[in-house]
């Protein structure tokens, strides 16, 4: 098994590993002038891209180490007394992060062998790009896995009547679910799963048949609306013409305060956030549009009007997908910027930052795509497809590993 890594964007004061309650740390990282282990079990750490005892980044007047969340990283070598094994062991760490973040965050302390998917991780969450939601946002994870494969999904009951879950995400702990239902006197709901088989009603921000999108920003719960075509699912059309096109924050029970309408979109569809405000992308027509607070929202643009769906956050920047070429589209703050046709597609789908990579996927090719910009022009590396489907939709990272779900017909593939 590899040894232990720490990387993520991140300022950390100390970092114990202990292999039992009753023991002594197997390795204590105090990182406030150097990588060294102070336990005297000599498990000294090396990497690149840390900085030392800086202005500003103190826990008790003690300096810490400073990670960029690009390239800085240290790891432990390969030791045994690293080895968790089957017994119990505890591992403690002081983190902050910055409030306004431009990147997705990552792992503290990791000891993973992904051949074996085998180990353990302690993350800071952001899941983004997934496929229409940020599902994660700033969610500490523990994981552990043994490479154990389970087969078989439990069926957590279906909320309302819809025919689609949207949007799925995970705020405070609890689970989220935005859904179509597309009746003629039906609307597209809210849902809170209760931990069980059931779905507390959170009710209808508006009469447009689906809540597309959901974010959590600034401790609350923002939601986007669609008219969605199912048609363009070779579905029968929802008799329901109410557009869609607006946000809602979420104020508790089943009520949603209206936070204006995203210029002429009927339908929404991505949301992320990026440098502390909030986008929202459109699905039937272009725009990317930030919130300025009450109900009013400045449309960004897209590259030469091309649409721009799934959003993720990534070193500096708002990446997005296209469904009128497969493009990906890159925004700074002041303007676009084409990354490249990917493959041999049509259209790109959904986005995860895996092992420091932006990946993403696609139709019709069912493939997925790792960027590759060490070169002069960014590149897009085949990193398999999937069995034989034609859509790999969305990706998102669990317990080490990189997961996608396909169409048809519907499966969860490992990548």
């Amino acid at each position: 098994m590899p040894g232990v890594r720490l990387s993520a964007l991140l300022l950390t004061v100390s970092l114990l590993v202990v292999s039992s309650p009753a023991q002594p740390p197997v390795a204590s990282w105090s990182l406030e002038r150097d990588s060294r282990d102070s336990s005297g079990n000599g498990l000294h750490l090396a990497g690149r891209g840390v900085r030392y005892g800086e202005a500003g980044s103190k826990r008790n007047d003690r300096p810490t180490a400073t990670f960029d969340g690009r390239t800085s990283v240290l790891e432990a070598a390969n030791d045994r007394r690293l080895d968790p094994g089957t017994g119990a062991f505890s591992i403690s760490a002081w983190v902050h992060t910055a409030k306004s973040l431009d990147d997705v965050l990552g792992d503290v302390v990791s000891k993973f062998d992904p051949a074996r998917r085998t180990g353990f991780q302690l993350s800071i969450k952001n899941n983004v790009g997934v496929t229409n939601t940020s599902a994660n946002y700033r969610h500490v994870h523990f994981g552990i896995d043994n490479g154990r494969v389970e087969t078989s999904w439990t069926d957590h009951g279906r909320p309302g009547n819809n025919m689609y879950v949207f949007s799925l995400l995970v705020h405070r702990g609890r689970l989220y679910a935005g859904t179509c239902e597309p009746g003629i006197k039906e609307a597209g709901h809210v849902y809170e799963f209760d931990g069980k088989s059931g779905w507390k009603d959170l009710g209808t921000p508006d009469r447009s048949n689906a809540v597309s999108t959901l974010c959590s920003f600034g401790g609350e719960i923002y939601a986007g609306t669609t008219k969605y075509r199912l048609a363009g699912s070779s579905l029968p059309e929802s008799p329901n013409l109410t557009k869609g096109g607006r946000v809602y924050k979420y104020m508790g029970g089943k009520t949603w305060k209206h936070l204006g309408k995203l210029g002429e979109a009927e339908s929404l569809y991505g949301s992320v956030v990026y440098k502390n405000r909030l986008y929202f992308s459109a699905l039937y027509s272009p725009g990317l549009f930030r919130y300025d607070g009450g109900t009013k929202w400045t449309n960004c643009g897209t590259f030469e009007g091309k649409r721009v769906e799934s959003l993720a956050v990534y070193n500096g920047a708002i990446y997005a997908t296209g469904f009128d070429e497969a493009g990906v589209y890159r925004y700074d703050g002041d303007g676009w910027e084409h990354l490249g046709i990917v493959g041999k597609n049509t259209q790109t789908y959904g986005f995860a930052v895996y092992r420091g990579d932006l990946h993403v996927s696609s139709w019709p090719t069912g493939s997925v795509f790792r960027m590759d910009e060490s070169g002069e022009k960014t590149k897009w590396e085949f990193v398999g497809r999937l069995g034989m489907e034609k859509e790999s939709m969305p990706l998102a990272v669990y317990n080490g590993m990189m997961y996608s779900g396909t169409l048809p017909p519907g499966r969860g593939v490992p990548v």
